[in-house]
């Protein structure tokens, strides 16, 4: 009795199950077929809607490139609402062109159309097919549309499509014409600009400078805009870096003080600025004198000012030179920390300039007035993570998210060749030894200042810079110095040979390094305008600030990448200064014009045989060499001078000592001895320097710094101010060296409980001592002594009361005064019993040290205490560019891990930078007291010059000084006189002055530190934006901001957000990283829980499964319901919605054998792969769709499906072995989510998939179904056999054989006119899916159409079908294909007129085919097979006759 059985089709494919049991309402295959519902409930079988090219990218070379593909593919889609990026590329491998163009679509009627505009194109974007682009889209307004992006082969990049300038464009003359010296792009066509060809792909490239403002079209339609670097495209691109140094002085309104610069570049069209600059050094500013006490010479007259209570407007501005400007940016920004009565934090950091660049160097002016803004110290010293590539990217809530990092690496460098040694930079200071009246102090040795020096000007250490050389080379102790070079005097050469109208200027100056190239120095010179030798000079103090004798520094090596951004310190020397005795003393004497000119002997130091390998030079924009903050073992230093008392008074007396005569007694030196009670003349003190009680506590150390000597005039050792014996003064010039008790270390003793006691001038304090004496700090009780009468003035000596020969008496200046016992001064027994030292004149130079031992300076030298220091900017700086390479090109390293590469060697950089001021002290010592003292009516003034090391630039010090206008009578300075009393030696100073950039430090490369850059599991965030900021904050990752997931769990390869949350997917599990959500309990990312509180952006990741992964970042579809992809490693089709986990769909839906069977790493291997399936536990073989290999997928809104590509070639473009595959298996599988089914496998197997705002876009590689290359054997090509030529593939359409390659002329593929062949495919075309295309046409092929489906009963009773009933709509199936185990049958070519098949009653009716032996198939099942061929004979032209199938009902007999 006849059965039947009906198939519907509302389930899928089905293909795990055994054919008997076929569940109902699946099907066990379809190829290029779909499942349509009209009511939701009734699904029909459906031939696919084919693709069709959309828009076709223009090849932009016009020239023959042998060596390039001259067909571009796009590698990446980034939507906008209403508008699509295209990115592109015509390379395969690493040659080639890229573009950036937008797509416009436009809707007519029910069909779409699309128009391109090209907005980028450069050679060097180094876009290739082997690296997909993954991006995203993010309007901030209608001025700002960016596109952020990533491929993980170049760094990550930025392209605001809104940014006027790529659709602006500029026609020849007189229409738009060019702007002489600006930069052009022409991104289409081709042009001649001054006799030369520019245009895509020519030899000249497509970037021109305008050299006048025409151009002349050679071919094509020219597109021509105004050129956007390519460099600022990089999210942080990278930048040249210079030089900062000063100037000059202006007018305006700068506080005094000490301002510290730093610059930054930006472009303001695009929205990013860089790292703020390293620290320029140090640059003080002051203003001139008090009206009372100006003398009408400049030295003398400028002064430092400012005090802890009020900022001093100077009335000046500061110019500062920056050089070497990155002109690829439009914006340059000027920083300044100013420093004023504290030293270690500014008291303002701010933008005192923003401008246009327009030149490589300018010179910008700090007027005091402009600010532009607060900056803190943290964006200063805080530098982004430098990264250089990342996998996947997403933005959510406003922060940019991207993961899988490659970070720039720290590396080793050994530096153990290099040397750094000391070296003395002399200062000139002094030319006067027989007077200090006003006339003949140390401005006499000011430099001509805007001239040449005349015949004879030239002193010893002055240097001069040569600025022009017009008239020819200056020549000078008979050596040539050409343009930008600089000469040092030398004693005995006093001219320099300077032709007309060429010129040198003095300057201060230090070498940057000398060349290997030519063995000359490289010199940083900065002319001086304010004119002066010594610290007083700004540019001096600049550039020249040395470091104390006897210290130790730490010295280490910063490198800045390209991007401008610092590496780790580099730990170069601990250099251990010499002591003062050591370097020859603080002043140098040389003689000059007959007389002798003294210069302070700074310190600084010089590196040498810094090698650098090429690698590392070409990674780096410059280096700087920089310093520890120095872990001070010297605290302060100053000139140690004796006490004397009254032993006849009760209680005694003490008081400072002063001249003495020496002629008296030893006897009477015993009387007036005081040797525990010492005056210390500290300029830091006096200057201000804040001790804090942290200086001269009881038991503190003090330490012999050296030993003075007072300059012997012949006659004696004092001499009188201007011939005025009652104004006398002394000069401790002379360094006396050592002796046998050196060096001399003592401490502190107590004062009645105190350490350092502190007097101002005449202060007194009884029992100072705690013995009942009294200190008076002005004159000595003599009590009826006679010292004699008539004496000359050079009779004198120190050491003995501030009272000169006729009981004259002065006050004692402001000092500090101490105890401190045992010091071997004049003799072993400490005191003045000997006779011969009675007129010992040397006076003792001390440090105050600290507990601090030069082996436990900066904590040692262990690698934990290396790895702990902090360095400071010294203010050097050294770019690293063509020129620097040549000068410093030193052979190669023949050893160790650079061997073979180029060696760059830097000798005798010279660094200064140092904490340390070398002066010339002049002191009051001795102070005018007429009438001071009732017994005793005359007076007498009395100053001591010395020279010392100081925290200090004591010659800034504001006000009345010895040096500018003297002591009463001959000057001002007094304690009293006739006429009143004062005025006194002012002290102020502003201690901005010492001001060293503490507060902008560089950390050490870390102890044990991981050499790595790559962090496969790492999310890094980027924001939080703010739409319209100036600043991009998308740009810029700080170094804290990420967070390691699972490293587990493989390397992340996917980030995605979907309804505000983050999902990212690893080799082997998925998770979820909340961004600014509160902290969860009792819950994860998949279910309700309580909210506790806000914390940071990610601070937690949630593991969501370890079981699936994904690892083809490319084959990961986001649908409107979720995400889906395919797990390789486990063989999985996966399904995941957002607030679910994922599911196998694969496994539940009956295809898990079906990719077990297809990825069976035992038996059917990826091409070369050696066994292995690419991607799975060995990477062996790379992911590249583009090129023929991984996963692309999509989301059809249209049909609600997932399509999923696997993309096997045969032939191998990457390289693998040099041959071709024999296996094609691309095949795509579309997935429904409203049936939660498979429906079909397809012959449309894209390279690039893109969904923009519902339209499905892709673009296809070409491929060729047999070999066609040089290897191919001889080969019959039938018709919809493919080859790919030239990025172009080519279908037959006509049978033809070809016995070798080349073939003959006729039966080229791209033989114009073949008879054989088509184009259908091209690498630059754009597909646009179902919308107006033809069935089953997928890439210019016409496709078959196949539906599998399962007949059975579910018993065990076989059954016989004898007849079918297709309820279809439509063509017919043109074959149709019976199987069971042991029998089959078919019907072929199934035509119209064939009498089996009838259309009844809206149904195809026909009977069971009879096997080969004419007998009906009995089985338990019927594998029923319909095929549809959709083209006649041209395989390129469908048919498009749809068929619409809604059931299949058999009708079956049963048997047993």
């Amino acid at each position: 009795m006849a059965q039947s059985v009906i198939n519907t089709f509302e389930k899928g494919i089905n293909q795990d199950v055994s054919f008997i049991l076929q569940p109902d309402g699946t099907y066990r295959n379809m190829k290029n077929g779909t499942l349509i519902s009209n009511d939701g409930n009734h699904y029909t079988v459906e031939m696919a809607e084919g693709n069709r090219v959309i828009l076709t990218l223009v090849p932009r070379y016009l020239v023959d490139e042998t060596t390039l593909d001259r067909v571009p593919m796009p590698i990446g889609f980034i939507s906008f609402i209403d508008k699509l990026v295209v990115f592109s590329t015509n390379s395969d491998s690493v040659t080639g062109y890229g573009e950036i163009g937008v797509v416009s679509f436009r809707r007519v009627g029910l069909d779409f159309t699309g128009t391109y505009v090209p907005y980028y194109h450069h050679a060097s974007l180094n876009f290739t097919k082997l690296h997909k682009i993954e991006g995203f889209s993010f309007r901030e307004n209608d001025k700002i549309e960016r596109v952020y992006w990533t491929d993980k082969f170049n760094e990550p990049r930025v392209f605001d499509i809104a940014n006027p300038i790529f659709t602006t464009y500029y026609a020849p003359f007189p229409a738009t014409p060019l702007i002489v010296n600006t930069k052009y792009m022409v991104l289409q066509g081709a042009i001649t600009h001054g006799g030369v060809d520019y245009g895509p792909g020519f030899t000249a490239g497509n970037v021109f400078t305008a050299a006048f403002n025409n151009y002349v079209t050679l071919d094509g339609t020219p597109l021509v805009i105004e050129y956007f670097p390519m460099e600022l495209l990089d999210w942080n691109p990278n930048r040249l870096m210079g030089n900062i140094s000063f100037v000059e002085y202006g007018t305006g309104s700068k506080n005094c003080g000490s301002s510290i610069y730093f610059y930054r570049l930006s472009s303001s069209s695009d929205g990013f600025a860089t790292t703020w600059s390293y620290a320029s050094c140090p640059i003080h500013v002051g203003m001139d004198n008090k009206t009372a006490y100006l003398t009408g010479t400049p030295y003398r007259d400028f002064v430092g000012n400012g005090t802890t209570a009020t900022l001093e407007n100077s009335g000046k501005s500061i110019f500062v030179k920056i050089d070497n400007i990155d002109t690829n940016f439009d914006t340059i920004e000027l920083c300044c920390a100013e420093y004023d009565q504290k030293t270690d934090i500014p008291y303002s950091i701010k933008i005192v300039d923003k401008r246009l660049i327009t030149s490589s160097e300018m010179t910008i002016e700090d007027n005091g007035v402009s600010s532009l803004g607060d900056v803190a110290i943290s964006e200063i010293t805080s530098f982004p993570a430098s990264i250089l590539t990342c996998k996947t990217l997403t933005t959510n809530k406003n922060f940019n998210i991207i993961a899988n990092t490659t970070e720039r690496e720290e590396f080793e460098l050994d530096l153990s060749g290099a040397t750094v040694i000391q070296f003395q930079h002399p200062l000139i200071s002094h030319g006067d030894l027989d007077s200090c009246s006003n006339a003949n102090v140390p401005d006499d040795q000011s430099p001509a200042l805007g001239a040449n020096p005349g015949a004879g000007d030239i002193k010893p250490w002055s240097r001069y810079l040569v600025t022009d050389v017009s008239g020819g080379n200056i020549t000078y102790n008979a050596v040539s110095y050409g343009l930008g070079e600089v000469f040092v005097g030398v004693v005995g050469q006093t001219s320099a040979t300077i032709p007309a109208t060429s010129e040198c200027r003095p300057c201060a100056t230090r070498n940057k390094y000398t060349a290997i190239s030519d063995s000359k120095r490289r010199d940083e010179a900065i002319e001086l305008k304010t004119g002066f030798w010594d610290y007083k000079d700004p540019a001096i103090a600049a550039l020249n600030k040395g470091y104390w004798s006897g210290e130790k520094y730490r010295i280490g090596l910063l490198l800045f990448d390209l991007k401008g951004n610092p590496f780790y310190v580099k730990h170069l020397k601990d250099i251990d200064f010499d002591t003062i005795d050591a370097k020859g003393g603080l002043l140098r004497e040389d003689t000059y014009a007959g007389a002798s000119l003294y210069s302070l002997n700074a310190s600084a130091i010089s590196v040498s045989n810094l090698d650098i390998p090429e690698s590392v030079m070409n990674m780096c924009s410059g280096f700087s060499i920089v310093r520890a903050e120095r872990d001070k073992r010297i605290l302060t230093q100053g000139l140690l001078t004796q006490s004397i008392l009254d032993p006849v008074a009760a209680p005694d007396f003490i008081c400072p000592a002063g001249t003495m005569n020496s002629d008296v007694s030893t006897a009477l030196i015993n009387i007036f001895a005081a040797p525990d009670i010492y005056s210390y003349h500290c300029p830091d003190y006096l200057a201000g320097f804040d001790f804090n009680n942290s200086i001269g506590k009881i038991d503190d150390g003090m330490e012999e710094a050296g030993w003075l000597t007072p300059y012997d005039y012949g006659t004696g050792i004092i001499r009188g101010q201007s011939g005025n014996y009652k104004t006398m003064y002394t000069k401790m010039f002379d360094n006396s060296g050592s002796d046998a008790n050196s060096p001399r270390q003592f401490t502190v003793k107590s004062l009645n409980g105190s350490g350092f006691k502190y007097y101002n001038e005449n202060d007194s304090e009884a029992n100072f001592d705690g013995n009942g004496n009294t200190y008076k700090n002005s004159m000595c009780e003599v009590s009826g002594v006679a010292l004699g009468a008539g004496l000359a003035e050079d009779d004198g000596c120190i050491g003995a009361p501030i009272v000169w020969l006729w009981n004259a008496y002065s006050v004692g200046c402001k000092k500090v005064v101490l105890n401190a016992s045992s010091i071997p001064h004049w003799n072993s027994a400490n005191d003045y019993s000997s006779a011969a030292e009675t007129t010992n004149f040397k006076k003792l130079l001390v440090n105050c040290v600290s507990d601090v031992t030069p082996s436990t300076q900066y904590g040692g030298t262990s690698s934990v205490a290396l790895a702990n220091t902090l360095y400071m900017s010294t203010g050097h700086f050294q770019r690293i560019d063509a020129q620097v390479k040549a000068d410093t090109l030193n052979g190669t390293f023949t050893t160790g891990p650079y061997a073979g590469e180029n060696k760059y060697t830097f000798i005798n950089i010279e660094v200064f930078g140092g904490d340390c001021y070398t002066n010339l002290i002049d002191l009051g010592y001795g102070l005018w007291a007429e009438g001071f003292n009732s017994a005793s009516t005359d007076a007498m003034a009395y100053s001591i010059w010395f020279p010392c090391e100081c925290n200090v630039n004591y010659n800034l010090r504001r006000g009345l000084k010895v040096s500018n206008k003297d002591m009463h009578p001959s000057g001002l300075m007094a304690w009293q006189t006739s006429t009143g009393s004062g005025p006194l030696e002012d002290y102020s100073y502003n201690l901005g002055y010492n001001s060293e950039g503490l507060a902008f430090k560089y950390p050490a490369l870390p102890d044990n530190y991981r050499f790595t850059g790559k962090f496969e599991y790492r999310l890094r965030w980027a924001g939080e934006k703010f739409p319209g900021e100036l600043i991009n904050s998308f740009r810029t990752f700080r170094v804290p901001d990420y967070r390691d997931v699972d490293g587990n769990k493989g390397q992340i390869n996917n980030v995605k957000e979907k309804y505000s949350r983050l999902f990212y997917w690893q080799d082997h599990g998925v998770g979820y990283a909340p961004i600014l959500e509160r902290q969860l309990v009792g819950g994860s990312a998949l279910g309700d829980a309580t909210a506790l509180g806000v914390t940071g952006v990610v601070d937690r990741y949630d593991v969501i499964d370890t079981t699936f992964g994904n690892q083809h970042q490319h084959g990961l579809t986001e649908t409107e319901y979720g995400y889906a992809w395919f797990d390789m490693r486990n063989r999985a089709f996966m399904v995941m919605g957002v607030g679910s986990k994922p599911e196998e769909m694969s496994l539940v839906k009956g295809l898990q054998v079906f990719f077990n069977n297809e990825f069976d790493e035992g038996s059917v291997s990826y091409p070369n792969s050696d066994g292995a399936i690419y991607n799975t536990n060995n990477l062996s073989v790379p992911e590249v769709p583009l090129l023929g290999y991984g996963i692309v997928g999509a989301y059809d809104p249209k049909f609600k499906m997932t399509y999923l590509t696997f993309k096997y070639v045969k032939e191998d473009f990457y390289g693998i072995d040099n041959k071709t595959t024999s296996v094609a298996r691309d095949f795509t599988l579309g997935y429904n989510h409203v049936l939660n089914a498979f429906v079909s496998f397809y012959d449309f197997c894209p390279a690039i998939w893109h969904n923009h705002n519902d339209l499905l876009l892709s673009s296809n590689n070409p491929k060729s179904t047999k070999s066609y290359d040089a290897d191919m054997p001889a080969t019959d090509f039938v018709i919809g056999d493919t080859v790919k030529v030239s990025g172009v593939e080519y279908i037959c359409i006509k049978d033809v054989y070809i016995p070798s390659y080349p073939p003959a002329a006729t039966k080229d593929p791209e033989y114009v006119g073949s008879i054989y062949w088509l184009a259908i495919n091209k690498e630059n075309e754009i597909y646009l899916q179902t919308f107006g295309a033809d069935l089953c046409k997928f890439y210019g092929k016409v496709w078959d159409s196949e539906h599998e489906i399962i007949v059975n009963a579910k018993t065990d009773i076989a059954l016989t079908p004898q007849n079918m009933q297709v309820k279809a709509i439509g063509a017919n199936a043109t074959s149709v294909y019976f199987s069971a185990d042991n029998q089959s049958s078919s019907d072929l070519n199934i035509s119209s007129n064939n009498r089996n098949y009838r259309f009844i009653d809206g149904a195809w009716f026909f009977s069971v085919a009879l096997d080969r032996l004419k007998g009906r198939i009995t089985d338990y099942y019927v594998k029923v097979k319909f095929v549809h061929k959709n083209y006649v004979t041209d395989p390129t032209v469908s048919k498009n006759t749809q068929r619409v199938t809604q059931w299949l009902k058999t009708f079956f007999v049963s048997k047993r």
